[in-house]
Formats: structure tokens, sequence, C-alpha cells
């Protein structure tokens, strides 16, 4: 077994030197050594590093934000935080996405309901009422209204989307 660290070589050589450039050449030998091994050390925490980073980039879920490492920890490091910092942004990104998808369905079906009262009904009057309300949904959606503004298109046609969940 290599040891870690050495304090001190004792070597033989063929050679005859004195003792001071012995004693330098041993010295030199111990620092390269004792320089080898923290490069071997360092080495090895990248490698963790750089797996944590892998690990991290797959745990893209509530449940794994706790099982997080914390800075200071052998396997942290700030591209491990990068990485990190991504998967907050991509979960919020795909709960705003899922959010906006529920909210666009809603719309679907209220234009939907409209357009079948449209084509049950011959009154003009309504036809442009519905045919208002349908821009007013369409506007909506294309700014990205809050879940809260959909009950008052429900309001607004007076009860014709009674009892639809919007």
């Amino acid at each position: 077994m290599i040891p870690e660290k050495i304090e001190s070589v004792d070597l033989q050589y063929e050679a005859s030197f004195d003792d001071v450039e012995r004693a330098a050449i041993e010295a030199e030998i111990v620092r390269r050594y004792n320089g080898y091994a923290d490069q071997q050390k360092e080495i090895k925490q990248l490698r963790v590093q750089l797996a944590g980073c892998g690990v991290a980039a797959m745990q893209n879920t509530t449940k794994s934000i706790k099982q997080r490492a914390k800075k200071g920890v052998y396997g942290w490091s700030a591209s491990y935080q990068d990485v990190c910092d991504a998967i907050d942004r991509e979960m919020k990104l795909r709960g705003e996405n899922a959010g906006q998808q529920a909210l666009i369905e809603q719309m679907v079906e209220a234009c939907d309901e409209m357009r079948r009262h449209i084509d049950s009904t011959e009154d003009s009057h309504c036809m442009d009422y519905c045919y208002g309300l349908l821009e007013k949904a369409l506007a909506a959606a294309k700014k990205g209204v809050e879940n809260e503004t959909l009950p008052n298109l429900q309001k607004e046609t007076g009860g014709v989307f009674e009892g639809k969940a919007l």
C-alpha cells in the first residue's frame, strides 16, 4: 500500500553525494510525492462532486430537494449548486405549465359550450353576445389570465355555463 504522506526517504545511491546534496534530493522527492498525494485526494473529491451533479440532474422532484447536499460537505460544489438551481427553475416552470394547461383546457371547454349555445339559437343578439364572450375568452387566454378570472366569465354569461367547472 502506498502511504498517504511521507516524512522522509532513505535512498541508496550508487553515485556519491555529499550530505547536503543527498538531503536536497530526498527533500524534493518528499515534496513531489506529497504533492502527488494531495492531487490524488483532490481528484477523488472532484469525481464525487461531478457524480453529485449527475445525481442532482436526475432528481427533479420536490421529494429530492430534502436529500440535497449542503454547502461545505464533501460532495458539494458550486457546479452542483448550479444544477440544483436549474432543477428548481425546471420544477417551477413545470408547475406553471401545468397551471396554464389547465387554464387552456377550461377556456376550450367554455368556448365549446358557447359554440353549442350559439348553434342552438336563432337570436342574433345572443349570438353577438356569445361571440363577444368568445373574443374576451381568447383575449384573456392570450394575456395568461389567472384562474380566478374564469368564474367571472360564468357570471358575465348570466349562468349559461352554470354547473360547469370553469
